[in-house]
């Protein structure tokens, strides 16, 4: 039953790059993976060794067979857990964007009703020297 152990250690890996993902996001999240993590390492050192001992014990066996459907059912698990961890990070980043967008488009329309204003002085100020100059 290597296929149990891969599993695991496919579980593993994901547990570690969750932790990695989720400390920024959750206190008290690392300290959770970090048990799981451990407990994790020991279920795989248990099944080394049941995966040495199913040949002669059928019961090992039989149990290595359902331990495996329980670590696929904790695979998927995982993998929406990412997925939603992968989603929640793109919808806060489509927050930031349409804030900073906002914000440079107030900025934008500022910045051209300022030009507006220069440009009316502009013209007023000609209209004004234009003036003098038709009175001397």
């Amino acid at each position: 039953m290597e296929v149990v152990g891969a599993v695991v250690e496919v579980i593993l890996a994901k547990v570690i790059s969750l932790a990695a993902e989720q400390i920024s996001l959750a206190l008290g999240f690392k300290e959770e993976l970090t048990l799981l993590h451990d407990s994790l390492t020991i279920i795989q050192a248990l099944l080394q060794d049941a995966d040495r001992r199913q040949e002669e014990d059928r019961a090992v066996k039989l149990w290595l067979e359902k331990l495996r459907d329980v670590a696929y059912e904790a695979d998927d698990v995982l993998d929406e857990f990412a997925y939603d961890v992968l989603r929640r990070k793109v919808e806060i980043q489509n927050r930031l964007m349409k804030k900073h967008i906002l914000h440079l488009k107030r900025k934008v329309t500022k910045k051209k009703g300022k030009a507006r204003h220069l440009e009316t002085c502009i013209v007023l100020v000609k209209e004004e020297k234009l003036e003098q100059h038709q009175w001397k």
